[in-house]
């Protein structure tokens, strides 16, 4: 398998393998775990949710199976800005959900509206801005969309009578503002808490005693309602109340001009409880199916009561709660956010947990839970998808960095590169780990700065109540006695409104309005009850405002006499709050304060805080890599100098020595590459020093012809075929120039004469084969003209010698050389404890043939036209004549024999100069056996040249050839090998 095709299956698996770890993760990681449900809203074949996570609201539409159908993401925290999102409505089947904007610096809303749920495009959309009143809290209350018309309520204050406002409010879809619909007046001292308009036209609202009544537009047609007022007058206690309607005829008549409207006094019915019951509040979590059906939990009846407008009756359709979810576990005050749908159907949220969100789907056979919307197999695939996105994105970055890198190094992976990209991760966990340390020190700080404030505030308030203040109100009838508005007077005195301060003392931080509250129960037969919660219904157990864990802390403080700190969620967000026991004159627990804050602000305020710390931290980590980039910078610029050191001995700089710094690991690596280095050294000269030696006897070029790196690697029988010129010397009348010599003189004049051939052959590339007598044979695997040229200058070095043996009386050396051109067999000989290198072959021969027969044609260099062919522009740059024909018979060939006389002295190269063209004539004439003529042209060189001995045997030869009769037995070369 090829590289290209081990990439592509390395691809695949790496593909098929983050497929499968994106398809484990979607399971796992996919769906909506439900924190804590704000508002939700059943429909035919499933419920909307609006689920708050604290950072984002997720408004999501799921089947009745739990799978997620459409969801719509908004961010809940945007800045400074929070949203809350309740309301949840569905008119013609479009869904609508109430937004409001606030502002956690200044605790001011900004902006009320009611949005369309665009399922399709999975945005918000704005069909109605709502006009703000208070600025500091939720204005608008109670929406609904019905018809393509929204109504609400806002709540206000009539001075002059010193009564509490309620006031319907109708907004058309296309209108720009809203129209005032009802004002309902009601006693200031007790006020509102719940509101409901039913489709036919009647107000309901509750007060925070527990008590429901109903006030009928007087627009509506009479005959009904009369008849219903009268029912219930013969029922119930009546309570008078000025109902004034305003505008409200374009509900149920046609638009009529502006006129005059009277204000009329009807008496509103209270429709619950009845008459004669205690005067206990029993009334907890009023809802209604969006049309003319009022639901409430009666405590007393311990049941779900259904209040039918049509005809005031009120009945209970869901009985015994608590014995038909027994199995599991949820009982009525785990219940909150309550919306029915009909008698038998609603949706709920669990409060069982602060940090755990259930939704409850109950019908007739009981309540189906869910803590998580998990999603179809669309939103499976989409959560895979996302995932494998993410990974192979991740792993496609990583790569290209890294590649990046590499291009960058060159090619390679630094070590600098490396330890930057192993510690940075690390470096970056710690400060990640210490920020997170330290903010979570700061929160706790200034959580407990502000649970000491929240404390310290309460107490003081806390000891200005009477020990018989609180135990003296009766919960049946609290709006009657003068101790429950002292009570109130005492508990509305304590402020609401703090700055955050940072965890130094005294120090302060970023200004944020830190809304705060104070309420409190009564323990009242071993329960706690609320006395005093704002517009809440007073007179309910702790346990239907809070979750399990909550409400026990509020029974641990009654138990035990001390503070607890504690937080809870709700749609407005996170809180943190105290639980303070309140204590009689003997020391007895009468109820316990509860006094908070909003979480926002302080984590708001702990961000806002806290940047100029993660700026610090962030400085603080460039700061630390970039020192640990200069720290590994020095530490490694040893190694540096180590590379440089390591190249400069690969270019043959052997011994160089690196300096030592420090006293570390790298320090001991340069002392031991010092040391490596200087016996390198020492070794390659002993080597070098040792292969010299061989060379003196072993030309080095055998090896190089043999492919062979030094001595050692040749063995017996290594052979090479290779065309080579063979250049051969010998002194001329050896033998009899040294018979007068004795042996010292004799090995004295050897090596003169080698000391002028030697240097001359290696200076032209060549290499001496063996020594022969007073001469040599050399090859040349180059060119020929390597060859020649050294035959030249030898030729050329001898004059100057003559000149000198002649000045001091000795006799001239006259060598001659031939030249020959060919293939050539070079090898290995011997035995195999003794071998030597030679070189065999014919030209070998034929080289040393043409310098023995070139003192009889007047040469000191004889070489063959193979040779000179070799040579381009030969002609140019030598000076030549052609001596005749050399019959070769090993091959039966004829060589052309050329005498090349730039190594002559001067006056004979000027005379085979002038007589060239006549000789090589006739040569001619002798090789066509014109015999006669060719020897009158050898006679008029000589007269020329009477010293050009190959003139001189060119005229013997045609003195004995031309009187013949017949000369076709006469050869026409001259020499024969």
């Amino acid at each position: 398998m090829n590289e290209k095709g081990t990439i592509r299956i390395f691809t695949v698996l790496i593909m098929i393998t983050v497929l499968i770890v994106s398809g484990i993760l979607a399971s796992f990681h996919s769906g909506d775990k439900f924190i804590f449900i704000a508002d939700s809203c059943a429909y035919e074949k499933g419920v909307y949710v609006v689920n708050d996570d604290g950072e984002n609201i997720n408004i999501i539409n799921m089947n009745l199976d739990g799978r997620i159908l459409d969801k719509i993401h908004e961010k809940k925290i945007k800045g400074s800005h929070i949203s809350t999102y309740k309301y949840l409505n569905i008119d013609d089947n479009k869904v609508y959900v109430y937004k409001m904007d606030k502002d956690i610096v200044s605790n001011r809303v900004e902006t009320e509206g009611v949005y369309l749920c665009n399922f399709a495009k999975n945005k918000l959309e704005k069909e109605w801005e709502l006009p703000l009143g208070d600025s500091s809290a939720q204005s608008n209350f109670n929406i609904a969309v019905r018809g393509g018309t929204l109504t609400y309520f806002t709540v206000g204050y009539d001075n002059k009578q010193f009564t509490a406002q309620a006031v319907l409010h109708k907004f058309l879809k296309n209108a720009k503002e809203p129209e005032k619909a009802a004002v309902v007046n009601y006693d200031l001292a007790i006020g509102f808490t719940d509101f409901f308009y039913g489709d036919n036209g009647s107000i309901v609202f509750t007060t925070p005693k527990g008590e429901i009544y109903k006030a009928v537009n007087p627009n509506m047609v009479r005959g009904n309602i009369d008849e219903n007022i009268d029912k219930s007058v013969n029922k119930n206690k009546k309570t008078d109340i000025n109902v004034e309607a305003i505008a409200d005829k374009q509900m149920q008549e046609p638009k009529r001009k502006s006129v005059k409207k009277e204000i009329p006094v009807y008496t509103a019915v209270k429709l619950y409880p009845a008459e004669g019951s205690d005067g206990a509040n029993s009334l907890v979590n009023f809802t209604s199916d969006g049309k003319h059906t009022l639901y409430f939990m009666d405590l007393k009846a311990q049941g779900i009561a259904a209040l039918n407008l049509s005809d005031d009756s009120n009945r209970i359709v869901i009985d015994g709660w608590n014995k038909i979810n027994a199995d599991r576990g949820i009982k009525e005050s785990d219940l909150i956010n309550v919306r029915f749908t009909d008698n038998s159907h609603f949706t709920a949220t669990v409060n069982l947990d602060k940090n755990k969100g259930i939704l409850g789907v109950y019908n007739n056979k009981g309540m189906k839970v869910f803590e998580k919307a998990m999603p179809g197999i669309g939103g499976i695939f989409k959560s895979a998808a996302f995932y494998f996105i993410c990974i192979m994105g991740t792993m496609l970055l990583v790569g290209a960095f890294i590649r990046i890198v590499f291009m960058l190094a060159g090619g390679k992976f630094p070590i600098v590169a490396k330890v930057i990209g192993l510690c940075i991760p690390a470096l970056i966990a710690g400060i990640l780990l210490l920020q997170g340390v330290m903010n979570t020190i700061y929160i706790g700080q200034i959580t407990d700065n502000q649970y000491k404030e929240l404390y310290l505030i309460s107490r003081q308030q806390i000891e200005s109540i009477s020990s018989e203040l609180l135990s003296e109100i009766d919960l049946k009838n609290p709006y009657e006695q003068v101790y429950y508005y002292e009570l109130r007077r005492i508990l509305t005195a304590l402020p609401s409104k703090s700055t955050v301060y940072e965890a130094a003392q005294d120090k302060k931080g970023k200004r944020v309005y830190d809304f705060g509250y104070h309420w409190l129960y009564k323990l009242d037969q071993g329960k706690l009850v609320s006395v005093f919660t704002d517009q809440n219904y007073i007179g309910l157990p702790i346990e239907y405002y809070y979750d399990r864990n909550t409400s026990q802390m509020f029974y641990d403080a009654a138990k035990t006499g001390k503070t607890y700190r504690g937080s809870f969620r709700d749609a407005g967000g996170e809180w943190i709050c105290l639980a303070i026991p309140v204590f009689d004159d003997k020391g007895h627990v009468t109820g316990v304060m509860e006094t908070g804050t909003t979480k926002n602000s302080l984590e708001y305020a702990v961000k806002e805080n806290t940047k100029e710390i993660n700026l610090i931290n962030f400085i603080f980590l460039i700061v630390l890599i970039g020192l640990l980039v200069l720290l590994l910078l020095i530490s490694l610029a040893p190694l540096k100098a180590l590379k440089e050191s390591i190249k400069a001995i690969i270019h043959g700089n052997l011994g160089i020595q690196a300096r030592v710094k420090g006293n570390d690991e790298i320090a001991e690596i340069t002392q031991v590459f010092n040391q490596m280095s200087s016996s390198i050294d020492y070794h390659v000269k002993e080597l070098s020093a040792l292969n010299e030696g061989y060379f003196k006897f072993v030309p080095a070029k055998i090896f190089k012809i043999l492919r062979k790196g030094s001595v050692i690697d040749v063995k017996l029988g290594d052979q090479m075929n290779s065309d080579i010129t063979i250049l051969s010397f010998n002194v001329v009348d050896f033998d009899k120039m040294i018979s007068s010599m004795n042996s010292q003189q004799m090995f004295i004049f050897i090596n003169e004469i080698y000391s002028r051939l030697v240097p001359v052959v290696s200076s032209k590339d060549g290499a001496v084969d063996k020594f022969e007598e007073a001469g040599l044979v050399a090859f040349y695997t180059n060119n020929s003209e390597q060859a020649l040229d050294t035959a030249v200058s030898v030729c050329q070095d001898m004059e100057i010698l003559n000149g000198k043996r002649l000045a001091s009386g000795l006799t001239q050396i006259e060598l001659t050389s031939g030249i020959s051109f060919g293939p050539a067999m070079v090898g290995i000989v011997g035995h195999g404890k003794r071998l030597a290198a030679t070189t065999v072959s014919e030209h070998t021969n034929l080289s040393g043939f043409l310098r023995k027969i070139a003192p009889k044609y007047c040469s000191r260099i004889l070489t063959t036209a193979t040779t000179v062919n070799e040579i381009q522009e030969f002609d140019k740059k030598f000076n030549f004549r052609v001596i005749g024909f050399l019959h070769i018979t090993a091959n039966n060939s004829v060589e052309k024999i050329i005498d090349v006389f730039d190594g002559d002295r001067e006056d004979i190269r000027l005379l085979k100069r002038q007589t060239k063209v006549l000789f090589e004539r006739g040569v001619e004439l002798y090789c066509q056996k014109d015999f006669y003529e060719a020897r009158l042209v050898f006679i008029d060189i000589l007269k020329q040249f009477r010293q050009d001995t190959a003139a001189k045997e060119y005229l013997y030869r045609c003195d004995c050839y031309y009187q013949r009769e017949n000369s076709s037995d006469v050869e026409n070369y001259i020499e024969e090998y």
